[in-house]
């Protein structure tokens, strides 16, 4: 029956007697009561009492039970009396109330009533809150607003510095490029006519691609015939070798080159001292701050010739390709290389042949490894005094030894395993390469 009272007569006489009885009965029955009867009659007579009681009582009451029974209830009868009673109420509970139950029922609520009421209420609880957070937020701001300028400052200065230190350094080379000798001439690719060009007709090049070894095997050089050639370093060898598997395919290279060489002829040799390791990774593939062994290539090409009958040393220069003050190109390969020549003659060495100096500037090479202009031209002339005619470098690699020769009025006969370096040699311009070595060297 009590239900079917309240729903009859609550809306009768709530008006007129709520104002009398809540003063005294509310505070002692609403944290009891309220929580157990609020869903399911709050919604029928909310739209018609409410705005009557609650200016009067809602400051009251609201501290007590409004946690309590917000939860449940406030997503219900919110979209409905919410935009009614807030103009009146919200500035005296909000203070107190809003910290408590804003984060459990503002996401389901706010979208349906914010739009509502904001407008009305907004202007009125800002003045009260607004100072409190913006002070909080300003002091965060602040912090991050500083850190941010400083970083805008120091990036800003980096890019300065560095833009500007590149057009130092460039400037600085341009106004030193004469005092400081250039070590390697880019890759050139005149046609190989250009290179033969005032020799004669006569004059040949010829780059063949393929691998020296079986070549040097099947091959006895015909009179007049020279070789000018470096046999390649343990790391510039495609397969992995021991350091006694270089060695031993080294000394073989030696051997088939003094056997393939005429009577009259020379061999000349070279050969920069390397530091090798135990791991198998030799030269710039190497890697830590120490080494194994060093080979001595003089010692080796000599133990080498050693084994060819009749052939004898006859002279032993050397070329100097690095700095006073520091080693070779390289942290593991010296900053000298032996020029060794050998023949298998049984001619005696005029004393007055060979007039270049017992240590050589080595000049401009087209690679870091690659043959000096300066050397090679030496050795060249000094082939050509001997009578030789044509020049043969085994390892031609791009092509220093072969276009040099031309330069100088010789033939050229190079190997090279590989296309893109074979191609290169074909049409490297040797007097241009020369005339490089002079301009940068001031001679």
């Amino acid at each position: 029956m009590v239900g079917a009272y309240i729903y009859a007569y609550l809306p009768t006489y709530l008006p007129a007697c709520l104002p009398a009885c809540l003063p005294a009965y509310l505070p002692a029955y609403l944290p009891t009561c309220l929580p157990a009867y609020l869903p399911t009659c709050l919604p029928t007579y909310l739209p018609t009492c409410l705005p009557a009681y609650l200016p009067a009582y809602l400051p009251t009451c609201l501290p007590t039970c409004l946690p309590a029974y917000l939860p449940t209830c406030l997503p219900a009868y919110l979209p409905t009396c919410l935009p009614a009673y807030l103009p009146t109420c919200l500035p005296a509970y909000l203070p107190t109330c809003l910290p408590a139950y804003l984060p459990t029922c503002l996401p389901a609520y706010l979208p349906t009533c914010l739009p509502a009421y904001l407008p009305t209420c907004l202007p009125a609880y800002l003045p009260t809150c607004l100072p409190a957070y913006l002070s909080t937020i300003a002091e965060a701001m602040e912090s991050w607003l500083l850190s941010f300028s400083l970083g805008c400052l120091v990036g800003a200065g980096m890019a300065w510095y560095f833009a500007g230190r590149r057009l130092w350094v460039r400037a600085g080379k341009l106004s030193g490029r004469k005092a400081k000798q250039r070590q390697y001439l880019p890759r050139g690719s005149a046609d190989a006519r250009l290179a033969r060009q005032g020799h004669g007709a006569e004059l040949l090049r010829e780059v063949r691609c393929e691998d020296a070894l079986p070549w040097l095997r099947s091959t006895r050089l015909p009179p007049r015939f020279g070789v000018l050639t470096g046999v390649p370093d343990i790391h510039e060898l495609d397969s992995k070798l021991s350091i006694e598997g270089y060695i031993e395919w080294f000394q073989t290279v030696v051997r088939l080159v003094l056997q393939a060489i005429p009577e009259d002829g020379r061999a000349i040799f070279m050969q920069t001292d390397v530091k090798v390791t135990r791991d198998g990774q030799h030269g710039r593939n190497a890697s830590g701050g120490s080494y194994w062994q060093w080979l001595d290539k003089a010692y080796l090409a000599l133990q080498a010739a050693s084994q060819v009958p009749r052939a004898r040393l006859l002279w032993h220069r050397v070329i100097f390709s690095g700095k006073l003050q520091a080693g070779g190109r390289s942290g593991f390969s010296a900053g000298y290389t032996h020029y060794l020549c050998f023949t298998t003659s049984d001619t005696d060495e005029a004393l007055d042949r060979g007039a270049f100096p017992d240590v050589i500037r080595k000049g401009l090479s087209t690679w870091t490894s690659g043959s000096g202009a300066h050397a090679v031209q030496l050795a060249c002339s000094y082939l050509k005094a001997q009578g030789i005619q044509t020049v043969v470098d085994p390892f031609c690699g791009e092509g220093s030894v072969v276009a040099i020769a031309n330069a100088v009025g010789l033939s050229s006969l190079g190997l090279e395993k590989s296309a893109k370096r074979a191609r290169q040699a074909e049409t490297l311009d040797g007097t241009a390469l020369l005339q490089a070595d002079r301009e940068e060297c001031g001679e």
